[in-house]
Parts: structure tokens; C-alpha cells; sequence
């Protein structure tokens, strides 16, 4: 995760190619990822739509994030 041009950021890579989701709130600590730049018609991006929630620990704090069913726990 980062901020680019004050958006919250998901970064990765799919079989060795980067690439960056927007990521959309729509309720606390729930999103979904939408590419960062657009997208030709003829291109099936996979990462479009996919769910995100942000997992607080017992103070409040974030400290894992899931995206897609795969959990990262945070640094």
C-alpha cells in the first residue's frame, strides 16, 4: 500500500508485470480496487472489482489487509 496523488494506492505484480490498483472506499475499512490508469476495451483486467477490507486488531489499529481472500498482514 502507498499514496500516490492522495490516493490510497494497492501495488503488485502479476506474472512478473507491475501494476497499481486505486483503491475506492465505500463503507469503513471496505473498498474495491480499480485500475489506475485506463484500460483499452480488448483488455480483461483481473483486479477490477475485487474486494478490499482493511482487518483492525483489539486497539483499533490496521494491521492486516484482504484483498481478493489473500490476507497481508501489515509491516
Amino acid at each position: 500500500m502507498t499514496t500516490e496523488r492522495g490516493r490510497l494506492m494497492a501495488l503488485g505484480s502479476i506474472f512478473g508485470f507491475p501494476f497499481s490498483l486505486r483503491l475506492v472506499f465505500w463503507a469503513p475499512d471496505m473498498a474495491y480496487a480499480e485500475p489506475d490508469q485506463p484500460l483499452g476495451e480488448d483488455v480483461i483486467y483481473p483486479y477490477r472489482g475485487v474486494p478490499v477490507e482493511f482487518i483492525r486488531d483489539e486497539s483499533g489499529e490496521v494491521r492486516w489487509c484482504r484483498l481478493s481472500g489473500r490476507i497481508g498482514r501489515k509491516g
